[in-house]
């Protein structure tokens, strides 16, 4: 018996001894699984569902993500029932937010008077999304889903955010849609979506583990490639009265006038000397505005129509970016700069993505909106 007990001894350590470490393994792997995902977010998005968060929480989440994703409405009528005091502790613990609307709109008006909901519900979230997982407005449904995108950029100079899994997004989105947003987030859990189009925010699980919030939640991160600066989601964003003040305070946004011996000839063309007095001034030329170009200050959105988009370019000419066709952009200020070959040209100071550019007000490329 004790020859056969020892033999059972050495033939089960080994067993038992294997045993333990696998299980230790396991158990350390999911504990660094854990660990590891904790800061795998640069979202969070967030609905009634969670309940209230408090403020020991909210300070927590402040180390846990970039910026939150509240739910404020359910098409223009319901609003989220924690989302007035979740803002609240957002805005309490200088934590950036965006608000949503889970948009149940059957037609263009309806489109636009959710989003103006959306807007009055939310005048401090740093942008605006579409949660558009539906289509209840069956042929008029791109129509309708510009027409929200469209009365955001009427209303703020915040961006406009189009959501939606990847599939419905493909299914049921024109370019045209997708082009009036600033951005794009789609939804899909598993691989990274790979699609034909560029997409900003990826929402690639809805079971993610918060500690600060201790239970599991929706989560976003930016996908490879994905090219809007931090300040896009977070940054405090230029309104059209303090971009005017912008402007005035700031010595180089009217490019002076060049009048070279070389363009003495153009100069002549473009310019119509009138002599007149007023207030005892000297006489002194008057520009002739080319009429192939927007300057009204009653013209204060431009959609880009140009079969290629047009360039965006910093207050000092340098080129910044480019807008596809049937963007909408937002003019603050119309400035007359001279070029060598063409002579004056009138061109619009507006504002895209929350920052001031310059852009062509040729009416073969924008058109009123």
């Amino acid at each position: 018996m004790v020859k056969d007990h020892k033999l059972l001894k050495t033939i089960l350590w080994p067993v038992v001894l294997t045993i333990g470490l696998v299980l230790a393994l396991f158990i350390g792997g999911a504990n660094l699984s854990n660990t590891t995902s904790v800061n795998a977010a640069n979202a969070y998005d967030i609905s009634g569902w969670q309940g209230y968060i408090n403020n020991q929480q909210a300070g927590q989440l402040k180390h846990e993500v970039n910026f939150m994703i509240l739910k404020a409405e359910q098409g223009g009528l319901v609003t989220d029932n924690q989302f007035n005091h979740n803002a609240y502790e957002m805005q309490k613990n200088n934590i950036p937010y965006g608000a949503y609307d889970y948009s149940v709109y059957a037609n263009p008006a309806q489109a636009s008077a959710e989003a103006k909901a959306l807007y009055q519900r939310a005048p401090q979230a740093n942008f605006y999304v579409n949660d558009s997982e539906e289509n209840l407005a069956g042929s008029q449904y791109n129509a309708s889903t510009q027409a929200w995108a469209n009365e955001i950029h009427q209303i703020t100079t915040k961006p406009a955010i189009l959501y939606s899994g990847s599939y419905f997004m493909n299914t049921h989105t024109t370019p045209q849609t997708r082009n009036a947003y600033d951005g794009l987030w789609v939804a899909q859990y598993g691989p990274e979506p790979n699609l034909p189009y560029h997409y900003d925010l990826w929402q690639y699980t809805d079971s993610h583990y918060s500690p600060a919030l201790r239970e599991r939640v929706d989560a976003s991160v930016f996908p490879d490639g994905a090219n809007k600066p931090m300040s896009f989601w977070t940054g405090k964003n230029v309104t059209k009265r303090q971009a005017k003040m912008q402007i005035a305070s700031d010595s180089n946004a009217q490019p002076k006038i060049r009048r070279t011996r070389s363009a003495r000839k153009v100069i002549k063309k473009q310019v119509v000397k009138t002599n007149y007095r007023r207030n005892n001034r000297r006489s002194r030329a008057k520009i002739t505005y080319n009429p192939n170009y927007y300057r009204s200050k009653r013209v204060h959105l431009l959609q880009v129509t140009g079969r290629h988009g047009i360039n965006l370019y910093t207050l000092k000419g340098k080129f910044i970016g480019h807008v596809n066709p049937n963007v909408v952009l937002t003019v603050v200020k119309y400035i007359t700069v001279y070029h060598k070959r063409t002579g004056y040209m009138t061109k619009a100071v507006g504002i895209h993505h929350g920052h001031l550019d310059l852009f062509t007000s040729n009416k073969k490329l924008v058109t009123k909106y």
